[in-house]
């Protein structure tokens, strides 16, 4: 799950963007050393809270996934390194980005903590729990799930947001790596399969937790 490194490194660095926007008849907006880094950073930040999901959490990974998932993740990132040198169309209602790191950027990289301590740090917290024998078969209600019971979607939705705050453009927002058709699998898809498992596994216990718990992904709000 390097591989989002991979890509911006050479996107960056190794003159992919300049190759790129020749063969596409367009002048590249030039980036800042600064500009770069925070690409950098997030991508690196990107590949390690999900290589934690990936490689800690999970047993064994297939060597299907090992080729299909970083090329999966590689693949949005790709595309918000194009959008940060396309220069905006008159017509665009989004604004190019700035050659110097602003505020705005304060907000990508506060969206990027905030989002891995509710996603991953929530699967952290469940997996470190489920490993302690002393909590088999005991339902996780503790931590960051004590404050909303998907919690951790929260983090997956703020991550794919993050494309839309650090392109300034709504282009992500129709893409398969935004936010919206992020919400649209995990709580029309995802949350009414599990939601039927642990009835189904836990019960009471489960109904119990519901109803202490009446937050699905944003406490004291939804």
């Amino acid at each position: 799950l390097l591989m989002p490194v991979v890509v911006c490194l050479v996107w960056m660095k190794g003159g992919g963007a300049e190759r790129a926007a020749s063969w596409l008849g367009f002048e590249p907006l030039p980036l800042s050393p600064a500009r770069v880094h925070l690409h950098i950073g997030l991508c690196a930040l990107y590949g390690l809270k999900w290589a934690l999901g990936g490689l800690v959490m999970l047993s064994s990974v297939p060597w299907s996934a090992a080729v299909q998932v970083p090329v999966a993740h590689a693949l949005p990132w790709l595309m918000v390194h194009f959008l940060a040198i396309l220069p905006a169309p008159a017509w665009s209602p989004s604004p190019a980005i700035p050659y110097a790191l602003d505020a705005w950027d304060g907000l990508v990289v506060a969206n990027a903590l905030i989002s891995a301590i509710l996603g991953q740090g929530a699967e952290l917290q469940r997996f470190l729990f489920k490993r302690d024998p002393a909590n088999l078969g005991k339902l996780h209600t503790t931590g960051l799930f004590r404050h909303a019971r998907f919690i951790n979607h929260t983090g997956f939705v703020l991550n794919d947001l993050g494309t839309v705050l650090l392109t300034r453009s709504w282009v992500p927002l129709l893409t398969p790596f935004g936010p919206i058709m992020a919400v649209y699998i995990l709580h029309w898809q995802v949350v009414p399969t599990v939601v039927a498992h642990m009835a189904e596994k836990y019960g009471d216990k489960w109904h119990r937790y519901c109803k202490e718990t009446p937050a699905q992904y944003v406490p004291l709000v939804f």
